[in-house]
């Protein structure tokens, strides 16, 4: 890349966000020896119940392990993302996992993860423990992800909602 191309990116911000979305939005395995986690949470509505799903994956892309959790009567998003976040990390922590980057769908849920101390209400409580849990593990980063590349675990979670399923694998 010339360097005038390079100066023309790093000065023109429209491009430069657009091409940061493009980048962001392709599901990429994780470096050698580090897994990835992804989670997400799909909300019914009409029941007012969600599902939190998680799926880890090895530096070859192959699915380590996969879980979805149904909760009932709670109609918060931002308090099921957090939750996503909470189970997926236990769920990582269960199978032996702990050198992880963890991907979610929600821009919040992963500030609040970070800085737990700017929310004081019942999310607030959530994103205090998964900060805690950040102690645990040996996490790389946690980072917002379009959810384009977070299809599979929005798949998760949705398909699990829709047939009120618990399940982990492996168990």
């Amino acid at each position: 890349m010339s360097n005038n191309l390079v100066f023309f990116i790093e000065s023109d911000e429209s491009l430069r966000s657009s091409l940061f979305k493009q980048i962001n939005n392709v599901w990429k395995p994780p470096h050698l020896f580090q897994f990835r986690l992804d989670v997400d949470a799909g909300y019914d509505s009409e029941n007012q119940h969600f599902n939190v799903a998680s799926i880890i994956r090895n530096s070859l892309g192959q699915v380590c392990g996969a879980k979805a959790l149904l909760i009932r009567d709670l109609s918060w998003v931002l308090a099921a993302e957090l939750l996503a976040l909470h189970c997926g990390m236990k769920f990582c922590l269960a199978i032996g996992i702990s050198n992880v980057c963890i991907f979610s769908y929600s821009s919040e849920a992963v500030r609040l993860a970070l800085n737990p101390d700017e929310e004081f209400g019942p999310a607030g409580v959530i994103a205090l423990d998964v900060n805690f849990l950040l102690l645990d593990i040996s996490f790389i980063s946690i980072k917002h992800i379009y959810r384009s590349a977070n299809c599979v675990a929005h798949f998760l979670a949705r398909i699990t909602l829709d047939v009120s399923l618990n399940f982990q694998w492996p168990s």
